[in-house]
């Protein structure tokens, strides 16, 4: 009969402080609570800038809707009623992108505040952006962070003048481009009175407001903000994830200016993210207030300094644990480095000479440990592969990331410690030590690679494993075994992992929030293999007990994840099915289709749309190859946009200038060009703009969409060598011909994010 011996009963103590530990660290990462509308008035309160809320994301507002002129108007009222100077910035702007094969274009009206400082350097410049999706109401995006200005003001007015002047930029277009943000960069003159910009978004609507994104040169910034910001939830490893990331926000479009910034957000509750769930009943208070708590400590602290320089050398930054900030300058990487390789090669030295470590059973943990991750890796892809198989309607998501996503959280680190527990917890007799350095191996290598990827963000491997060799050497040096002094070595393995434990469980989960079901071996998998490496000392005085417990635990937070998924897996009203369809409408042919995008067709998609595989849209886009599932519709009389020829004549560059009168809908929101011949193209005007775009090299034409276009309607010019002229136009009206539907949208679906989701699409050909 096995009896648990002290060695174990320390090991068991160790390992409960260590869970503990990392629940802590992630309770700890988590917003302020929020303050009530009863609080003193030069405080932020959620409470009272949800009053604000209500009414911005009332309805779904994308631009150029009637809804997003009715938020246009309360924003002006509520800035000038704060004591603002407001001016409305109404432009058009366009912008390629990165091939210069498309463009769009599109009017906006960014609404300007200005509060006159005492003492003026340079201005504080706020920034969010009034404009959702089409397809939702945009509580957290953006209209937690228009609140929050519009809160921090108030509070600021009852605080006192600054010293600075306030500038409020609440920008319009960021969902289709940040084409608000670019209109001002490239327009304004306002742009140069500006210092310093602070910028905010959301990704998600609950969880802490993360400052991820700051300028080169961020020295100077990131210790100001540090003093500034109430609760600095900051990490620069989060800049190069966000770096490799398709998102953009406003704050991109400042990244070539001389101004410094910093760009916050969450990413937390991602699957409401650009969905019809995110409404004011759903938002997090919690998350507004760290938005506006962080943006009035700044306005404050940056109001109140000279702003005329604001760049230094780059520095590291992250949270050890909850919202404190560890700062230093980012050219002590190498040195840190240098002292890692230093500590392991003392550790496994000082480790032979006390009979503790073997140089056989260390390089075996190296191969254990690339044996073990590559069983990880594999397996996890396999486990991702099935819960989609079994859940296809997952897919229907950003990030395949359903509403219960953080099951699969606690799953995919269960199978992560199955795998490694099972490996590692029956070889200790190689030697836990020696195992453990020969994984601890690899994250040095593992190190000098991240410089390459993620030059910020090497701390996040050196800076715990520092402390790792440091213990493990101490214990060397004093020889405190398993064997002779149970507790303080147990009590040492569990000093040594805290850094571990608080920087990689909080990033785990921060990246898993992030990337979701659609990478799920990056975040926690990744992450807790690297761990249970450094874990290996304590594992092995508790493996000696019994071999199966750990693998038991493991298994069980493994099922536990899996069971709760599955329990919650169901869309209902209150976890509604995210929807895609189009109807399309060839008014040259006068035939109509259903359309979808997305893999998974569920059971009402599937009543308008019966086939088995994807077809080109080639009714609405003939030249684009864009395969999408498709049925013909019934027909929907939709009167197209038209188009006359205004003016034919002739340039000196013996161009061809061709006007054209464009008439249509009030009902459309935006509408798609394709001019044939478009190298015979070299220039386009809408009215007396100018577009900023190049001819596409696939099929010879020039195509460029222009989003919320005037009312009354425009004129395109063209200068061409073209004598005849071709032009396709798809008309985009938000909404559906509800009408023609065999039967309603059941109660437990909701239209999915995207402008071509929800959407009538009507193309007619013109030739002149």
């Amino acid at each position: 009969m096995n009896t648990i011996t002290n060695k174990t009963k320390a090991g068991i103590l160790a390992l409960f402080l260590c869970i503990a530990f990392a629940m802590l660290t992630l309770k700890l990462f988590s917003p302020p609570k929020a303050v009530p509308a009863t609080a003193p008035v030069e405080v932020f309160s959620a409470e009272r800038a949800m009053e604000h809320l209500k009414v911005i994301a009332k309805e779904p507002h994308s631009l150029g809707t009637a809804a997003n002129e009715k938020v246009i108007a309360y924003l002006i009222e509520e800035l000038k009623k704060l004591g603002l100077e407001v001016t409305i910035q109404d432009t058009l702007i366009s912008r390629s992108n990165a091939s210069k094969t498309s463009t769009r274009i599109s009017r906006v009206q960014n609404i300007i505040g200005k509060l006159k400082g005492t003492n003026n350097s340079k201005a504080v410049l706020l920034m969010a952006h009034h404009d959702s999706q089409p397809n939702t109401p945009g509580a957290a995006d953006d209209g937690s962070g228009v609140v929050s200005i519009l809160e921090s003001v108030r509070a600021i007015k009852a605080n006192g003048p600054l010293q600075n002047d306030l500038i409020v930029l609440i920008t319009d277009a960021e969902e289709i481009g940040l084409m608000g943000a670019k209109a001002f960069v490239d327009f304004h003159p306002m742009l140069e009175e500006v210092g310093l910009l602070i910028n905010l978004e959301a990704r998600g609507n609950y969880g802490v407001s993360m400052s991820f994104e700051m300028n080169p040169e961020n020295g100077w910034i990131v210790q100001e903000f540090a003093k500034a910001a109430p609760y600095p939830f900051a990490s620069s490893m989060a800049y190069e994830v966000y770096k490799i990331m398709p998102n953009d926000t406003d704050f991109s479009m400042f990244r070539d200016t001389k101004i410094s910034g910093i760009n916050s957000a969450t990413v937390e509750g991602l699957v409401h993210y650009h969905s019809m769930t995110d409404t004011p009943e759903n938002i997090s208070l919690d998350l507004v207030q760290h938005h506006g708590s962080n943006m009035l400590g700044m306005t404050k602290h940056f109001g109140n300094i000279n702003l005329e320089q604001t760049k230094a050398p780059d520095v590291n930054f992250f949270n050890p644990i909850g919202s404190s900030l560890i700062i230093y300058p980012a050219k002590y990487d190498m040195a840190l480095m240098l002292l890692t390789i230093f500590l392991f090669i003392a550790t496994v030295v000082v480790g032979i000479r006390k009979n503790q470590v073997n140089l056989v059973p260390l390089l075996i943990g190296t191969g254990y440990f690339l044996v073990a991750l590559t069983l990880v890796g594999i397996g996890s892809f396999l486990l991702q592969q099935a819960i989609l198989k079994i859940h296809p309607h997952y897919t229907a998501y950003y990030a395949n990331s359903f509403y219960n996503v953080d099951y699969y959280f606690i799953t995919f680190t269960g199978f992560a410690g199955l795998i490694f527990t099972a490996i590692y917890g029956y070889q200790i007799k190689l030697g836990a030590l020696s195992l453990s350095l020969g994984g601890a191996l690899m994250l040095v290598m593992a190190m000098f690679g991240l410089t390459l990827s993620l030059p910020t963000g090497t701390y996040v491997l050196y800076y715990p494993l520092i402390t790792y060799l440091v213990v493990q050497l101490l214990l060397l040096v004093l020889d405190v075994t398993p064997e002779n002094k149970p507790y303080p070595f147990a009590i040492g393995q569990f000093i040594a992992l805290l850094p571990a434990l608080g920087l990689w469980s909080q990033t785990a989960y921060l990246l898993f929030e992030t990337f979701g079901l659609s990478l799920a071996i990056i975040a926690p998998v990744l992450l807790f293999s690297f761990l249970v490496i450094l874990m290996i000392p304590l594992i092995g005085m508790i493996s000696s007990w019994k071999k199966s417990v750990l693998n038991i635990f493991a298994a069980l937070t493994f099922f536990f994840g899996m069971i709760g998924g599955f329990l919650t897996s169901n869309y209902t009203k209150d976890q509604p099915l995210q929807t895609h369809l189009i109807y399309g409408l060839d008014a040259d042919t006068e035939k109509a289709v259903w359309a979808t995008s997305k893999p998974f067709k569920n059971e009402w998609v599937s009543s308008l749309i019966s086939s088995r595989e994807t077809e080109a849209l080639n009714g609405i886009y003939p030249t684009q190859n864009w395969k999408v599932w498709q049925s013909p519709a019934p027909l929907k009389s939709i009167v197209p946009s038209s188009i006359t020829l205004f003016i034919d004549s002739l340039s000196t560059t013996n161009d061809s200038s061709k006007t054209y009168v464009i008439q249509f809908s009030k009902l459309v929101n935006s509408m798609e060009f394709f001019l044939e011949n478009g190298s015979n193209i070299s220039a386009v005007k809408i009215n007396d703009f100018e577009l900023e775009m190049m001819p596409s090299k696939k099929d010879d034409h020039i195509y460029f969409n222009f989003f919320a276009p005037p009312r009354e309607g425009f004129k395109l010019t063209l200068s061409t060598k073209n004598e005849q002229q071709k032009i396709r136009v798809v008309d985009r009206i938000i909404g559906l011909p509800t009408e023609l539907y065999p039967s309603p949208m059941p109660e437990n679906m909701i239209h999915g994010p995207g402008s071509k989701s929800n959407a009538t699409l009507v193309k007619k050909s013109y030739e002149f």
